[in-house]
């Protein structure tokens, strides 16, 4: 029997998915607070999380950084309300570039499916936990405001966003660009989400779309593809990880276009 954990502030939604995974093979488990579900996960040894991204005061976020740090074994599947510029898509499966996503309101047999298919995926293997580029990419996903707060061994370092943009990096005596490349190159983190400070700085201005992470290849070390700045501007970064030559030359492309778009801007 593999053990699920609904966190979601719905009661309704909860109250469905009990009815709906009444299955001989599934025990589903509820929690409505980030503290529930620290307790759940504190007294049962949970295979599937399935965490609602809309909990007040960045309680998702924090439950996320939690898992990572303390649950690696447990898979994420998160789900949210798609933004009011992004509801003009019926899809109700939305792939992220780390796993898969639900859009809400999620039809309790989409929740099902996804559950099994995840579960069956596991058979015989560790789930992947989640790393500083997985969380970073939700955090852009839901135009989070915060400071993620990281540490690897003996060094740490913070990422400050506002509206899911990272705007400053620094770590060991480093800021901006050169923090950013450092800590993005960390591998097994602790992260902590916190309040962005009331007068944040301005270091960075990237755009973290340009981090691009091939999810089957997620321990490969990342490769800095570093491309010129146009017109003052900062210079895009873009990291690949994957054993493909294809992804490379997609993120190459991807910048060149970028430089391209930044010297036509400038001869207008």
């Amino acid at each position: 029997m593999k053990t699920v954990l609904l966190v979601d502030t719905d009661c309704l939604a909860r109250a469905r998915a009990v009815r709906a995974f009444a299955q001989p093979e599934l025990l589903l488990l509820t929690a409505s607070t980030y503290l529930e579900a620290l307790w759940v996960l504190g007294e049962h040894e949970v295979d599937l999380a399935l965490v609602d991204l809309g909990l007040p005061e960045r309680e998702s976020f924090e439950l996320l950084a939690y898992l990572a740090n303390c649950c690696p074994k447990v898979a994420v599947v998160t789900m949210s309300t798609p933004w009011s510029a992004d509801r003009s898509s019926q899809d109700e499966v939305s792939v992220l570039p780390w796993r898969s996503h639900l859009n809400k309101p999620v039809r309790t047999e989409l929740l099902l499916t996804m559950t099994r298919e995840v579960l069956q995926s596991l058979e015989g293997k560790s789930a992947r936990p989640m790393s500083l580029h997985d969380l970073l990419r939700v955090l852009s996903h839901e135009r989070e405001t915060c400071t993620l707060k990281v540490n690897a061994g003996p060094r740490s370092g913070q990422l400050q966003l506002f509206c899911g943009e990272l705007i400053h990096a620094a770590c060991d005596g480093a800021e901006g660009g050169v923090a950013m490349d450092e800590m993005l190159t960390w591998r097994e983190v602790w992260m902590r989400v916190d309040p962005l400070p009331s007068q944040p700085q301005l270091t960075l201005s990237h755009r973290l779309e340009q981090l691009v992470v091939e999810e089957s290849v997620w321990e490969m070390p990342a490769t800095v593809v570093p491309m010129p700045a146009t017109s003052g501007k900062p210079a895009p970064v873009v990291l690949v990880r994957s054993r493909r030559d294809s992804a490379l030359r997609r993120a190459i492309s991807w910048a060149e276009r970028w430089v391209s778009g930044q010297q036509a801007g400038a001869a207008s």
